[in-house]
C-alpha cells in the first residue's frame, strides 16, 4: 500500500487532546499575553484604539481599578497625562474616579498639578472629590508636595 497506509488513524479532536487546556483555578489569566505595564504605556501615550480593543476581548479580566507599582490606576496615568478620552474610557469601564495611589494623589491631584484645569473641571462634574489630601496633607489645589506649596 500506500505510506498512508502505514500511519496511525487520527481521531478528531477532543478536549483530551487539544493543545491547549483551560487555565487552572486561581491561574493568571492570559489576556492574550498583554503586560498591565503595556496598557499604562498606552495610556501614557495616549494609544485608545489599542486600550479599547484590549478592554473588549472576551477574556479580559483586568480589573479597571489595577493599580501600578506606584498604586497609580489607568485612570489615573490618564488624567496625569492630559487624556480627556481615555479618561472618559475609564470612567464608562466603572473606575473609581477618588482612588488615590500610594503618595495619597487623586485624579484631582493631578489634573490641577499638571495644568489640566478643564480635565479637573469634567472630573468634578463627575464626582471628583477636591476635598481629598495626599500623603503631605494636600488638597489639590494646594499641589503634590510640600515642595509644591513652599515654591508658590
Amino acid at each position: 500500500g500506500s505510506p498512508a497506509d502505514d500511519a496511525p488513524p487520527t481521531a478528531p479532536p477532543t478536549s483530551a487532546t487539544r493543545a491547549t487546556a483551560p487555565p487552572a483555578a486561581g491561574a493568571a489569566p492570559d489576556l492574550v499575553t498583554l503586560d498591565p505595564d503595556d496598557l499604562f504605556s498606552w495610556a501614557r501615550h495616549g494609544k485608545y484604539r489599542e486600550i479599547e480593543d484590549a478592554m473588549n476581548q472576551s477574556d479580559w479580566t483586568l480589573p479597571i481599578d489595577y493599580q501600578d507599582e506606584l498604586g497609580n490606576t489607568l485612570l489615573q496615568i490618564a488624567v496625569q497625562n492630559g487624556n480627556k478620552r481615555i479618561t472618559k474610557l475609564c470612567l464608562r469601564r466603572g473606575a473609581e474616579i477618588n482612588k488615590q495611589n500610594l503618595g495619597g494623589q487623586t485624579v484631582m491631584h493631578y489634573a490641577f498639578s499638571y495644568g489640566f484645569d478643564e480635565l479637573a473641571e469634567y472630573l468634578q462634574s463627575k464626582g471628583a472629590d477636591d476635598s481629598l489630601r495626599n500623603a503631605d496633607g494636600l488638597t489639590c489645589y494646594e499641589g503634590l508636595s510640600m515642595d509644591d506649596v513652599q515654591g508658590i
